[in-house]
């Protein structure tokens, strides 16, 4: 039908099963603190992995990326750092598939 698998089915690395962890793994750019630093080691080690792996897509919650502060205007500051860097690292052909807010918390 004209159109390569690749484009019927586009495959992404979901940020928070890989990068956050659900069991509280310690990953080897983790340094155990929830701050603005450690999220934009995340960042980074996110791109190297799809780099390596050759993948172009990644799915992602806001408050996965970005940790959480004291305020309100902290926290939406800190996202907005970390959404500069994922659009820094996207020079690659590399591009977010969806991003969601994640409004249950």
């Amino acid at each position: 039908m004209g159109k390569n698998m690749k484009d019927w089915l586009r495959f992404s690395v979901a940020f928070w099963h890989t990068f956050r962890g659900t069991r509280g793994e310690m990953w080897p750019w983790e340094d155990g603190t929830n701050s603005l630093a450690m999220a934009k080691r995340r960042m980074r080690a996110n791109f190297e992995f799809l780099e390596k792996l050759g993948v172009d897509r990644w799915c992602f919650r806001d408050r996965d990326i970005a940790t959480d502060a004291e305020t309100l205007e902290e926290t939406k500051a800190n996202l907005d750092e970390v959404v500069a860097l994922a659009k820094e690292l996207q020079v690659t052909k590399i591009r977010p598939l969806w991003g969601m807010a994640q409004l249950f918390m």
